[in-house]
């Protein structure tokens, strides 16, 4: 499986397998910084037979996107039509808060009508198994060792930070 170099700041960290890139969100997740993400994408489809899935993981510590954030992704999005073929969100905050949130974010997935098929899930493996159902080739073990990498690719550029 090929795998790609990470690329990645405090916030997010991006990599893939396969025909899959997998973003990890554990910090604010921006407009410029969506603008990567539709870049790195669109990258990975070229180099995957114009085809790629997104799989998608939010941690706890992630906030809620801002309007330009929000606006920058569904331009992203639009603009990788034919080409994105599945997105696997997964929420990870947990409780009250993470219900609300995936019940939120799966309704404004259905309102705005996304041009490919995409589903919020509160668990790694579930979106795993999704993606395999929706043709994504990536083995589930790559896509989690990949996920893995990165969450603790940012946990230790976070810990190497100076203290506020």
């Amino acid at each position: 499986n090929l795998v790609y170099n990470m690329l990645s700041d405090t916030d997010y960290a991006i990599s893939g397998a396969a025909d899959t890139l997998v973003a990890v969100w554990q910090g604010d997740p921006s407009a410029d910084r969506v603008n990567v993400l539709g870049n790195q994408l669109r990258a990975w489809a070229k180099c995957n037979a114009g085809r790629v899935y997104l799989y998608n993981v939010i941690t706890s510590t992630t906030g809620m996107p801002s309007a330009s954030a929000r606006a920058a992704l569904q331009t992203q999005f639009e603009s990788m039509r034919g080409q994105l073929l599945g997105c696997a969100i997964v929420l990870e905050k947990t409780g009250v808060e993470g219900t609300l949130a995936r019940a939120v974010l799966t309704t404004l997935i259905t309102v705005t009508q996304q041009p490919f098929p995409m589903r919020v899930f509160s668990l790694r493996r579930d979106a795993l198994f999704w993606l395999a159902r929706q043709g994504c080739t990536a083995k589930a073990s790559a896509l989690t060792g990949v996920a893995d990498t990165l969450c603790q690719r940012l946990l230790s550029q976070r810990s190497s930070l100076p203290s506020r």
